[in-house]
């Protein structure tokens, strides 16, 4: 499935994130747009069913707002660290941690699952950014 443009409502989010849990044969999912999901629930909500599903191979997604320790980063921390569909990850207006980097490597490195990784309008410690 590849959606854009359609989540700046959480209602929107809240009814991918339930039809994303009912289909039970979904291999591909692609909602990385000019948008981002700016919901912090809706994220954390879309990674859980992500999490679950027993099918999804690729995820290509695009988050907003990572804060270090805040509750989307654990998230996408435990993701990145225990699974393997996050395939593309664009990560906006953000402030990367070295705990996420540390996540990000893993993911790219160890599981081999993360290929693409973008950055926009994000601030990183120089010291991580030579990692």
């Amino acid at each position: 499935i590849k959606l854009s443009h359609c989540f700046n409502l959480s209602s929107t989010l809240f009814g991918l994130c339930q039809a994303v849990g009912q289909i039970e044969n979904l291999v591909d999912l692609d909602i990385m747009d000019n948008t981002c999901i700016d919901d912090k629930a809706a994220t954390i909500e879309l990674l859980t069913v992500l999490r679950k599903h027993k099918t999804i191979k690729n995820v290509r997604l695009h988050v907003f707002n990572i804060q270090p320790s805040n509750e989307n980063e654990t998230c996408l921390i435990t993701s990145l660290l225990q699974d393997s569909f996050i395939s593309h990850l664009r990560i906006s207006d953000s402030i990367i941690s070295p705990e996420l980097i540390e996540a990000l490597i893993h993911a790219s490195e160890h599981r081999h699952s993360l290929t693409c990784l973008e950055f926009y309008n994000s601030q990183l410690n120089c010291d991580n950014i030579s990692r």
